[in-house]
């Protein structure tokens, strides 16, 4: 399958803090750690997603026709009427797509395409204080660096009370979440987190053994979790009470999310108890040469719709017009049954806690299109401007601004120039957090998220009910009714909630 999805590009430095030297041992997180060809082939056809034509389970005999082939059957995924696969070389998997009960066999996927910063260095907390402010966000630490939250009226939501229930879930599926970080600590569902990664449970294991497989190696997860739910000791989100399951599906090699593990993910993630899925991956696929996955991403969104779970997703970044994008399908906001959020931000956030420069302003990278979107939420912004020498142009972000949290404690650094894994100051600087500030609709999926743990906490199990709010409550910017930019507006929590 072809994907259109953007990779990720570098941002300018915030501040970039030096990483002490250390001596290299195999549990060292400062060591260097090769990409093993194993790790490399998890991004091409070592997995594959069978669709099969019946949206049901797999035909009979169908382990024993994979295994003849020369594969092994991972996971039968009977709500979605697909299976994951392994092992099979394309002639394997060119005949089994061949069979009459089989509408396709591939093993595409997405990367992730949220720019981020370097990490700015903050002062040590101490782990008693990291719960203090959990029941009055707007004492958090960092409470002028959340334009964002207030952007979107949460603070007015806490004001009145409305801080989360931890008897709600909101599944991330996203690169795993870091659990240890004062913002997340004790918030985060250790028994139903799961990865879905196996490359990356390997590096875990490596570098990381006391902690558990699915702990974020590329801080990506980390961020978007700390948006819809967080203690608030340093930064707040839009709940505190909420409960979150890290799901992982996205590598540290490369930012790759495997259409086999995101799948699945969604599919656990319902099983699991999820009251909320947020999957903050944008991206496209051609409709001629994706039918299957395109038909296994709808059956699993169904799935969840009839299971009473509301699934949010990214719109994606490039600029995209969604509604003039020909042969190409984005692949979850094309789907029925979810809410799809494009990104919003600040020309400028004066460094990060202000001055902010237009605070509802449209994200530059954001895509768009009145068939894809519903709401908008922030995500960061930039603004250029384009300078001239005699018969050359440059064109320079002149202003920014970022969706901050606090960095993950196992965050690592892919190189694909050798490729090999490096040490990150996140990780090698044991008793100093770190702040990481990123830019995607990837950052404002998680708002729509926490909103609808809110919604979920009054109205119950009712994705239906949960959109509806959230449609209804939304400042309608751009033009009238349906934005091509806004959808219907910019989500407002406060008022979705009533207050």
């Amino acid at each position: 399958m072809r994907s259109l999805a953007f990779r990720t590009l570098p941002l300018l430095a915030l501040g970039l803090a030096a990483c002490a030297d250390q001596s290299a041992s195999p549990l060292d997180p400062s060591a260097p750690l090769a990409a093993s060809a194993s790790a490399a082939g998890d991004r091409a056809a070592a997995r594959r997603v069978v669709v099969f034509r019946a949206a049901t389970g797999a035909p009979q005999g169908f382990a024993a026709r994979v295994r003849a082939l020369g594969g092994t059957v991972e996971a039968q995924l009977a709500p979605v009427g697909a299976a994951v696969v392994a092992g099979l070389s394309d002639e394997a998997a060119a005949s089994l797509a061949a069979s009459a009960d089989v509408q396709s066999v591939e093993g595409g996927g997405y990367v992730l395409d949220a720019r981020a910063g370097e990490p700015v260095e903050m002062e040590a907390e101490v782990a008693a204080a990291a719960v203090a402010s959990t029941a009055e966000p707007r004492t958090a630490r960092l409470y002028s660096y959340g334009w964002n939250m207030r952007a979107i009226r949460a603070d007015a939501a806490w004001a009145a009370g409305e801080l989360g229930s931890p008897n709600v879930t909101v599944a991330i599926l996203d690169t795993g979440i870091d659990p240890t970080g004062p913002d997340l600590v004790g918030l985060v569902d250790l028994a139903r987190s799961r990865s879905f990664v196996a490359a990356d449970d390997s590096v875990t294991r490596e570098r990381f053994p006391t902690r558990a497989v699915w702990t974020d190696l590329e801080g990506h997860g980390t961020n978007v979790a700390a948006q819809v739910s967080s203690n608030a000791a340093w930064l707040a989100g839009v709940t505190s009470r909420t409960k979150l399951m890290a799901v992982r599906v996205c590598s540290v090699y490369g930012g790759f999310c495997s259409d086999a593990a995101t799948i699945q993910g969604i599919v656990y993630a319902v099983d699991a108890g999820a009251d909320v899925i947020n999957l903050s991956v944008g991206g496209s696929v051609f409709k001629s040469q994706g039918r299957g996955s395109i038909a296994a991403y709808q059956r699993a969104f169904g799935y969840a719709h009839r299971k009473g779970v509301t699934v949010v997703v990214a719109v994606g970044n490039g600029a995209v017009d969604r509604d003039h994008d020909g042969d190409a399908y984005a692949t979850y906001c094309g789907a029925p049954n979810v809410i799809c959020v494009s990104a919003t931000g600040p020309l400028s956030d004066g460094g990060g806690a202000g001055p902010f420069e237009e605070p509802d302003a449209f994200a530059a990278f954001s895509s768009y299109g009145r068939s894809a979107v519903d709401v908008a939420a922030p995500g960061g912004n930039w603004k250029t401007e384009d300078f001239s020498y005699g018969e050359e142009t440059w064109t320079v972000v002149t202003g920014q601004s970022r969706v901050w949290s606090i960095c993950s404690k196992s965050k690592l650094t892919y190189d694909p120039t050798f490729p090999v894994l490096l040490p990150n100051v996140c990780s090698t600087r044991p008793g100093t957090h770190f702040l990481s500030g990123y830019q995607g609709t990837s950052q404002a999926t998680p708002h729509v998220a926490g909103l609808a743990a809110l919604l979920v906490a009054r109205h119950g199990r009712d994705p239906s009910a949960v959109r509806r709010a959230i449609v209804a409550g939304a400042d309608d910017l751009g033009q009238p009714g349906t934005d091509p930019f806004y959808g219907k507006g910019r989500i407002n929590v406060a008022r979705s909630l009533g207050l």
